[in-house]
């Protein structure tokens, strides 16, 4: 009696072709990463939070024209949360906290000193892309 080889079922050819598509992922990946502030980021997550800082410096150059527009007590409150549901307020969500912990080291690739200074300077009417309708 001749023995036959065991072949494998359909489930192990699956398990083995997915090891094998991930592997090739993490390979392909490799070139991808980049350090952006002292954090490990894919380029897609570094283009990412830069696209993030233009829409709120977007949002408060908007909000700054719109102020120039509302009566009175509209605007001191436009004005006085200007900021309000902005990103700001992730830092405070617990998956966040450890993604930043384990894919930053705990420095949080959001916080950018350039980002927080043009916001600013939005806020108050003081940027050279202030709009001015």
């Amino acid at each position: 009696m001749r023995k036959s080889a065991v072949s494998p079922n359909s489930s192990e050819k699956a398990s083995t072709l997915l090891i094998l598509v991930m592997s090739f992922e993490n390979l392909a990946c490799i070139e991808d990463i980049e350090y952006h502030r002292d954090c490990k980021l894919k380029r897609s997550e570094i283009s990412l939070i830069q696209n993030i800082n233009s829409l709120e410096e977007e949002v408060v150059r908007w909000r700054y024209a719109l102020i120039q527009y509302l009566p009175t007590k509209e605007a001191d409150e436009l004005r006085s949360d200007i900021f309000s549901n902005l990103t700001g307020g992730i830092d405070c969500d617990e998956a966040y906290q450890f993604y930043v912990e384990k894919m930053c080291g705990g420095h949080n690739p959001m916080d950018d000193e350039e980002h927080f200074n043009k916001t600013l300077r939005l806020r108050d009417g003081r940027d050279d892309t202030t709009i001015t309708l």
